[in-house]
């Protein structure tokens, strides 16, 4: 069975001198995770991670190459997913949400909301290897 391949990003922006964390509410399984999501024909990883953050939650990214991690699963139709997930910091301040239907809500949280708030543990694995790359800056 081919493997499903999707690309997102951990986005961040520094808000009132404190760190947060965009997030975003999926409207296929109801769960809060990162942007993320399948790339368009000829896209490289890196093109989509960037476009799929846009789409979804109307923030502008700007990637870094210092993160670059997978997460895998095996999705309900017994299908091998894996998204690559990169680090993202926010040139943009608004969220305006997602295409409708697709994304419910966006939300900016602090490390520990985000921790509360992501769905699965894949999503809060990728959320403290992004933290502990920005804490070692």
């Amino acid at each position: 069975m081919k493997r499903d391949l999707s690309f997102g990003a951990v986005v961040f922006r520094q808000h009132n001198g404190k760190r947060e964390y965009l997030l975003v509410h999926h409207a296929s399984g109801q769960h809060w995770d990162h942007p993320k999501g399948h790339p368009e024909r000829g896209e490289s990883p890196w093109e989509t991670a960037k476009r799929e953050v846009e789409e979804e939650s109307g923030v502008l990214v700007s990637l870094r190459s210092g993160m670059r991690l997978e997460a895998s699963w095996t999705l309900p139709s017994g299908q091998p997913k894996t998204v690559t997930y990169y680090l993202g910091e926010a040139t943009g301040e608004g969220v305006t949400g997602g295409p409708e239907g697709e994304i419910l809500n966006c939300q900016w949280c602090s490390f520990s909301q985000a921790m509360e708030r992501i769905t699965w543990e894949s999503g809060k694995e990728v959320l403290k290897a992004a933290e502990e790359i920005l804490n070692g800056e």
